[in-house]
């Protein structure tokens, strides 16, 4: 069944781990999710992860992948370029409960960033030999993740967005949501009853909504934190002790995902 006028209105790729996005016209879909999203992580001396949920500042830096080599930026600070699949040997490395290898960067990245963050970090990269699996698999068709939090993609409608926006003082950017594909043409809160969608040769299995965490509450320009959207999503989106916001999904296949492209919802078996 397509769902008549559901297309993909933007698309996100978060190369480093918690630091800033990049809004791309398409993105290519390889074994881990979005190509390069997330396969970074900053982490600190002992080898586990730094997030925005303690680091908000990691919102202020950017990352861009081109011919080889990671750029870095950061407002008032001077840009860096580093070999960005550096041949280093492995270093164990946690993500939440996952400890699995990595390669560090180099000390050139990890001054920067102790700079930019005022702590000690190193930035280290996800090679493909890496196998992460998701937190949960439902559909059971056995993906594996890059450093992400527990899935490859997250899936937001704009229409969702608006309808918190309707409830707040000070509407916010989707950017606070950190997606990797928006929709529109849906109703408010329509990616809760997914269980799957193809857009083009990609299908994406719901793995479940998504709980929101302090970074929802960071200006992604700046790393302020402030207490919306999470107290007004309380008030209506709350689920025991979570507060819901957008979908998870693991993914089936390879291809390219371009903004416009239709979504074809998939009605459950």
């Amino acid at each position: 069944m397509t769902a008549a006028g559901i297309r993909v209105a933007d698309l996100f790729v978060y190369p480093v781990k918690s630091c800033g996005g990049i809004a791309v016209p398409s993105a290519g879909v390889d074994a881990f999710g979005f190509r390069n999203d997330r396969r970074w992580m900053v982490v600190d001396e002992t080898g586990r992860f730094l997030s925005q949920r303690t680091v908000p500042l990691l919102a202020t830096i950017r990352a861009a992948v081109a011919d080889g080599q990671l750029l870095l930026r950061s407002e008032g600070w001077e840009s860096l370029a580093v070999d960005a699949f550096p041949e280093s040997p492995d270093v164990r490395v946690t993500v939440w409960r996952d400890t699995v290898d990595a390669r560090p960067v180099g000390d050139e990245a990890d001054a920067w960033l102790r700079s930019v963050l005022g702590r000690p970090a190193r930035l280290v990269w996800m090679p493909d030999s890496t196998i992460r699996a998701p937190k949960r698999d439902p559909a059971g068709s056995s993906p594996r993740i890059s450093f992400a939090d527990a899935y490859s993609f997250l899936v937001v409608s704009r229409e969702s967005l608006a309808a918190l926006n309707a409830r707040l003082a000070d509407p916010l950017p989707m950017n606070r949501f950190r997606p990797n594909i928006v929709v529109e043409g849906v109703e408010a809160f329509a990616e809760d009853g997914w269980r799957v969608i193809r857009i083009g040769e990609i299908e994406l299995d719901a793995a479940g909504p998504c709980a929101r965490c302090a970074t929802t509450t960071t200006d992604q320009e700046t790393g302020a934190r402030g207490v919306e959207p999470l107290k007004t999503l309380a008030t209506f989106r709350r689920e025991e002790n979570e507060v819901m916001f957008g979908q998870n999904a693991n993914h089936r296949g390879t291809g390219t995902i371009r903004r416009g492209d239709p979504v074809e919802v998939v009605p459950a078996s």
